[in-house]
């Protein structure tokens, strides 16, 4: 009798074990198909930001480039700072552990060190009117802002589990299109001529029309 329900017990706890799987492994592909379709997005945002960079002075452009040439290179042959990584994660712990929603909005998806930039920039600036600052604020905004992208990709890549690692390509893709935003919303408060309201329209309807070309393209009998 014992046997039996020992049996039985397996059983259960197979079938159990099968529901599981199965459902993580598509929960892992819809999140995989869902990045996916939020390419166009990332697309789009990126390329009209890049269009915004590029219609300001001389002096912004080179600082921006200049910016994320340093970080690679630091990044690429000399030292990969992920002690400032695992301190701005400690900040962002501390400011908003007093609610896990918000801390895991935020966590990986929060700049902080391109916010300080920001920051910094507009005391300096404002309050006591310093002048000649914004190249080396613009290189430390790229600079800090390249950082966060490239170390948050590396810890989220370590932590991914399960199959098509559809985790790990929408964390992703949710970390880059805020950190865009926000950088996006930086640099309009430190370069005036910066468009946010474009940077989002052009970058929205390059993600629609992709959508409808293709949906066009797959499912529109002609």
């Amino acid at each position: 009798m014992a046997k039996q329900e020992l049996d039985e017990g397996l059983d259960l706890g197979n079938v159990v074990s099968v529901k599981k799987g199965f459902a993580d492994n598509f929960i892992a592909l819809f999140k995989f198909i869902l990045s996916i379709l939020i390419l166009p997005l990332i697309i789009g945002l990126t390329i009209s930001f890049l269009q915004q960079i590029a219609l300001q002075e001389g002096s912004v452009i080179n600082n921006f480039v200049f910016g994320l040439v340093g970080y690679l290179i630091l990044h690429l042959f000399i030292y990969q700072p992920r002690g400032f990584y695992n301190f701005e994660q400690g900040i962002i712990d501390k400011l908003f552990g007093f609610f896990a929603p918000l801390k895991a909005l935020f966590l990986y998806r929060l700049p902080v060190f391109s916010l300080i930039t920001l920051i910094v920039y507009i005391i300096l600036t404002v309050f006591f009117e310093y002048k000649g600052i914004l190249g080396i604020s613009i290189f430390l905004l790229s600079f800090t802002a390249l950082m966060h992208l490239v170390l948050a990709a590396a810890n989220l890549k370590d932590e991914s589990t399960g199959i098509l690692r559809g985790d790990y390509f929408l964390s992703l893709s949710t970390v880059y299109l805020l950190e865009i935003i926000l950088i996006a919303i930086f640099m309009k408060l430190m370069v005036d001529s910066f468009s946010v309201m474009s940077f989002l329209k052009e970058g929205f309807s390059f993600f629609i029309n992709t959508h409808i070309a293709a949906w066009n393209q797959l499912f529109v009998i002609k």
